[in-house]
C-alpha cells in the first residue's frame, strides 16, 4: 500500500542515482536499491515504517517502480531475509574452512555467529523479527535460521551426535540468549567465550551418551 506519509523529501537519506550499461543491470541495481534503501527504513525505524511511498522516496524511484519488484511488503521482507541470511551463511561458512570436524568446531560456528551478532550484522534479522509478520516472512526467517545451523549438522553428525535435530535446538537457544546479551551491551567481557563454552560442552555431553560414538 502507498504511504501517506507527509515526511518532507530533503528529510530523507536518500540513495545514489542509479546508472548501469544494459537493461538487466539497471533493473538489478534498482532491485538492489530498494533492498537497501528497505534495510535502512527498517533498522532505523522498524518494520511498521515500511512503507512503499516512503522507501521509493528513498531509493530515488518512481513509486509504481516497487511493485515491478515486489508485488507487497510480505515479498519485499522476504527478499530481505533471503539477502540477509545468504550473506551470513556465507561469512559463517568462511569461519569454519578447514576446521576439522571435531567437537571444537562447534565452537567455532557458535563464535562466527557471535561475532556478527556483536558486530552488528544481525541487527536486521532482529529488527524483523520483532515486527508483525506474516506467514511467509516467518516461514522465510525460519528457513534461514534452518540453513544458517545445517553448516553444523555434518560436524555433529561426524562426532556421533545421533538426535542432531535437538542438539541444533540447544545450540540455538545458546545463541539466542548470548545474542541478545551482546545486543544490550557490546562491551560486556567473556559472553562469547562463555557461550562457546557451553556449547561445547552441551555436544560434548551428547556424545558421551551416545553409546559407541566416535572418538573425540
Amino acid at each position: 500500500m502507498v504511504s501517506t506519509s507527509q515526511e518532507r523529501p530533503d528529510t530523507l537519506v536518500r540513495m545514489p542515482k542509479i546508472k548501469a550499461a544494459t537493461v538487466p543491470e539497471h533493473r538489478e541495481a534498482q532491485r538492489r536499491a530498494l533492498l537497501s534503501a528497505a534495510r535502512a527504513i527498517v533498522l532505523d525505524q522498524g518494520l511498521g515504517a515500511l512503507k512503499f511511498g516512503d522507501l521509493a522516496d528513498r531509493a530515488q524511484l518512481a513509486r509504481p517502480s516497487v511493485y515491478e519488484y515486489f508485488r507487497n511488503k510480505s515479498e519485499l521482507v522476504v527478499a530481505l531475509v533471503e539477502e540477509e541470511g545468504s550473506s551470513l551463511r556465507d561469512d559463517v561458512s568462511i569461519a569454519m574452512e578447514g576446521a576439522p570436524r571435531s567437537v571444537a568446531a562447534v565452537g567455532t560456528f557458535v563464535r562466527a555467529i557471535l561475532e556478527l551478532v556483536k558486530a552488528g550484522r544481525h541487527e536486521l534479522a532482529f529488527a524483523l523479527s520483532a515486527g508483525d509478520l506474516d506467514e511467509p516472512a516467518q516461514s522465510s526467517i525460519a528457513s534461514a535460521h534452518g540453513e544458517l545451523f545445517a553448516l553444523i549438522v555434518p560436524t555433529l553428525k561426524a562426532v556421533g551426535v545421533k538426535d542432531h535435530k535437538a542438539c541444533i535446538e540447544l545450540l540455538g537457544g545458546i545463541v539466542m540468549t548470548a545474542g541478545q546479551s551482546l545486543r544490550r551491551d557490546k562491551k560486556r567481557r567473556g559472553v562469547i567465550d562463555s557461550a562457546v563454552s557451553f556449547a561445547i560442552g552441551g555436544v560434548s555431553g551428547c556424545v558421551h551418551h551416545n553409546p559407541g560414538s566416535p572418538s573425540r
